[in-house]
């Protein structure tokens, strides 16, 4: 398990018991080795997070040791990466101090000084006092984070480190930092403790690390007490590469770890990046491209991976679909701790585990109306807990919005949520009841404990005159051989289904108009995915309209206001209309309870959303019960 940040543990600096318990299930899972989030080793200085560990304090020594006993029960191992932040740090967590680095930086990067001789010797010597206090809790070793554009990285890396002195100029001046730290922490902890080095092997920049650079790096760290380089890629400046998105392949950045694995002699190598399903991760330590794979994204998601491909249970893997929504998305713009769309026990394992489900006192029998998402989410956490629930489901299938969201491209990984999700309600023995359209009077001859209205919500037009000419998207969604080829399509709504939806126009080479009123498209998307939705759309020349009102839609065309006031007639063959959904289900709770039916209702039944907020609310109301 690669280091991934949660922003869970105490403000001073101390591990929290919501950290300490996230870390323990992965260790249940299977995980052999856990590199620990990115610890602060000068704290408060460098942190780039609110809630990063204090690593340098030995008074968290105590906690740790505790976590690294839970790990050592399970058989697996544990170690921290040690990190500081330089220019990449946030002022406001690091007492308002003027960030440091190796050179001065202003822009396209964060503003800070150069470091002087005295403090690179200052910082060194905390990654080593780090380094003991690890070994005193009892951890395995320690990961020096050497990558993605941190204080070591622009030591490193040309782009950033513009010195003139011993720690600046050649590649050997510039891994100075680096070796010098990683002999120090041999020299102090022993050849008894593991000393990974994440070290950003290219820097994906003109200008920047090549890959020929990074094999040379490589062996000197090597040379310097490395037992293991941990590749990776990418800076902040190419978040892409960084953090691979659905439009990367899995194993993308293989390639990386063969080309490294062939200049070191002793040390292994691991590789991190889209590394999702057991038969490739094998295949790929068989062929000798890497001696270890790390698994990250995909043990938020699962933290059973592991134990679950070790017996042959692949098909009960709960899939990542790489969307950073809940992981990455909750992290940078919402400022909580760790979160994952299909996995609603992820960062709250302090209150709840998924491999320790608390049995309910009273056997219950739940209802639950609808399958989609949410629905199937609340009936598989109610079933977990002891209840006997029936699904009614109006259609012939499970899987409501999941089924329409699969279908732009790109999208196709959320047939494996969907699987997953269905095969949980086979594996449970959940009863499904289909074709029928629940009414209060049906619900009722069920006799239920309890009811969940989980109908979801349905595709709303705008105000706008002869919108009734227009094809709503989800009938595109449900019938993708809708599209045709090289016509005049105008979307109304940029919203993330909008936008999805023109991008399915655009690749049968359709011009696309699309009109929204914000003054941005896909908003509420996660940055890597929008920013790669925006990229696709304006190379296939789409007409984005922003800050625009759609006036009027006519039989062969569509007129709209631009952001300069002007009135615009667009051609158009087909019109579209994706301006949002409005909630369904309010009627029928409300007869319910009028019936005297405890009932509730969760996912877009009760507020539209997204996946996760649907897997959120219908674990929530069902663990409730």
């Amino acid at each position: 398990m690669p280091p991934m940040d949660t922003n869970s543990n105490n403000m001073d600096g101390s591990l929290s018991r919501k950290c300490f318990e996230y870390y323990s299930e992965r260790a249940r899972g299977g995980a052999g080795l856990i590199i620990m989030e990115a610890v602060s080793v000068d704290f408060p200085y460098g942190k780039i997070s609110a809630r990063q560990i204090n690593m340098k304090d030995s008074k968290v020594i105590s906690d740790m040791h505790d976590l690294v006993e839970v790990v050592h029960s399970f058989g697996g191992k544990i170690i921290p990466q040690l990190h500081h932040g330089g220019f990449m740090a946030v002022p406001e967590y690091c007492n308002g101090e003027e960030n440091i680095s190796a050179s001065d930086m202003s822009d396209p990067f964060p503003p800070a000084r150069a470091m002087t001789v005295e403090e690179i010797q200052h910082v060194i010597e905390q990654f080593v006092a780090a380094a003991v206090n690890a070994q005193k809790a009892g951890f395995d070793g320690v990961e020096i984070h050497a990558s993605h554009m941190y204080l070591l990285n622009q030591f490193i890396s040309p782009l950033t480190n513009h010195r003139t002195d011993e720690y600046g100029g050649t590649m050997e001046n510039r891994m100075r930092i680096v070796v010098e730290i990683t002999k120090q922490i041999r020299e102090k902890c022993g050849n008894r403790f593991l000393i990974s080095v994440r070290l950003g092997v290219k820097d994906a920049v003109p200008g920047g690390i090549e890959l020929k650079d990074g094999a040379i790096m490589a062996k000197m760290c090597e040379e310097a007490g490395a037992d293991l380089i941990n590749c990776t890629t990418g800076i902040y400046l190419t978040l892409e590469m960084m953090t691979e998105g659905q439009y990367q392949e899995e194993g993308a950045r293989l390639y990386f770890a063969k080309a490294i694995k062939e200049a070191v002699s002793t040390a292994k190598i691991a590789i991190v990046g889209k590394l999702r399903t057991p038969e490739f991760c094998e295949q790929a330590i068989k062929n000798g491209d890497t001696d270890l794979v790390c698994i990250g994204r995909q043990l938020i998601c699962d933290p059973f991976w592991a134990i679950k491909a070790e017996v042959g249970r692949e098909n009960e893997i709960r899939a990542c679909l790489n969307c950073d929504e809940g992981c990455l998305h909750q992290f940078y713009n919402l400022k909580s701790n760790v979160r994952c769309v299909l996995n609603p026990y992820v960062g709250f394992e302090d209150l709840y585990q998924e491999s320790n489900v608390r049995a309910t006192g009273i056997r219950k029998n739940i209802v639950i109306i609808g399958g989609g998402v949410a629905g199937m989410q609340a009936a598989i956490t109610a079933t977990r807990k002891g209840h006997s629930v029936t699904i009614v489901e109006k259609s012939d299938k499970l899987g409501g919005q999941m089924i329409l969201a699969s279908v732009p491209p790109h999208k196709e990984v959320l047939h494996t949520a969907l699987e997953w999700f269905t095969g949980e309600v086979e594996r449970l023995g959940i009863k499904v009841v289909y074709n029928v359209d629940a009414t209060a009077e049906i619900v009722k001859g069920y006799a239920p404990d309890a009811v969940i209205v989980a109908v979801g919500a349905i595709p709303t037009r705008p105000p706008v005159d002869g919108v009734e000419k227009a094809t709503v998207s989800w009938d595109i969604l449900e019938n993708p051989t809708l599209v045709p080829e090289k016509k005049n399509i105008v979307v109304i709504g940029g919203g993330v289904v909008g936008c999805e939806v023109a991008h399915m126009f655009v690749e049968k080479e359709n011009h696309v108009t699309i009109i929204e009123m914000l003054p941005d498209i896909c908003n509420g998307q996660e940055p890597l995915h929008k920013g790669c939705m925006e990229e696709a759309l304006k190379a296939a020349n789409a007409n984005i309209q922003v800050n625009a009102m759609t006036l009027k839609v006519n039989d062969n065309s569509v007129e709209y206001k631009n952001a300069e006031g002007e009135i615009i007639s667009a051609d158009s063959d087909l019109t579209i209309v994706a301006t949002g959904q409005k909630s369904m289900g309010a009627d029928l709770v409300k007869k319910l309870r009028g019936l005297g039916i405890h009932t509730y209702s969760v996912g877009d039944a009760t507020s539209v959303g997204n996946i996760r907020t649907a897997t959120r609310s219908g674990f929530d109301i069902a663990e409730s019960m």
